[in-house]
């Protein structure tokens, strides 16, 4: 029991020291450009580039009438 106790201890140490110097925002955009590029996330991107997500059951067609439908000021 002593040594799972010690193995438990020193383990987190370990992952605390080894992660300890990561900065939070750059795991989370590294995990984030990791889905999308492995197709986990969908996302587009504007003209400003800035990345947009979006659910799986919304589709790229229903985006772009989205889009169209923002642009046209016609009554």
């Amino acid at each position: 029991m002593l040594e799972i106790f010690v193995c438990y201890v020193v383990g987190t140490l370990f992952g605390y020291m080894a992660f300890k110097n990561m900065n939070r925002e750059s795991i989370i955009t590294t995990t984030l450009d990791t889905l999308i590029a492995d197709d986990y996330v969908r996302s587009w991107e504007d003209e400003e580039g800035k990345i947009h997500l979006y659910k799986w059951y919304e589709t790229d067609d229903n985006k772009f009438e989205e889009e169209e439908n923002e642009k046209d000021d016609t009554p």
